[in-house]
Order: C-alpha cells, then structure tokens, then sequence
C-alpha cells in the first residue's frame, strides 16, 4: 500500500489482466474520447483550435489509414478507415500512438488519471 501512496493513489484500485484478441471495449472508446477532449482543449496548430470528432478523423487517418470511397455524383472520396476494425490490442497501440504524437508533435501534456 505505501507504494501506491508512493506513486499518487490515494484510494485502491483494481488491475484488471485479460486476453487482448478480443474486441475493443467500450471502456477503451472512453479513453480514446478522454485523450482527443485534452488534445482539442489544448493543441492549436498554427493557431487554429479544432474538436474532438475532426482529430479523431485525422489520427484515424493518420495512424489506421484510409480507403477510397464511391461519391455521392460519381467519384470517389477519401475517407478514414474505422477504428472498429482494430483488435485490442492494436488498439492499445493506436492510443498509444495519438498520445505520442499529440505529446511530441503538438505539446500537449495528458494529466495523471486515476
């Protein structure tokens, strides 16, 4: 207990160990928002502010891919490709890298969560 004192918890908490093959839960979509709501509070790139569903679209694209579409008129159009098609695990990895990227490319500084 005094180790966890040590590192800032106050209160206990509880470690969960699973299988990360499975399908991502909707505990990992809630981090995921958390980070982008403290990425669109506090990156402005060339001054410019911009929300949570326009950075998700641009990590999605950035670190999943994406694909071409067909376009309303003919065409086709860019799109991101969904994150639902990522594992847990390669999901933990795809947060991993938006926070990274965020931390380093953008300044933004994460809080400790509990």
């Amino acid at each position: 207990m005094a180790y966890l004192m040590a590192i800032g918890w106050r209160t206990p908490h509880v470690v969960t160990i699973s299988d990360d093959s499975g399908p991502v839960s909707g505990r990992d979509f809630r981090e995921f928002y958390a980070i982008l709501s403290v990425i669109a509070e506090e990156a402005a790139p060339q001054g410019q502010r911009f929300g949570v569903p326009t950075w998700e679209e641009f990590y999605k694209g950035l670190f999943i891919g994406q694909q071409e579409i067909p376009a309303v008129g003919g065409g086709t159009v860019m799109r991101a490709i969904s994150k639902t098609v990522l594992s847990r695990r390669e999901f933990a990895a795809f947060l991993l890298q938006v926070r990274s990227h965020a931390a380093s490319e953008l300044g933004v500084v994460f809080p400790l969560w509990e």
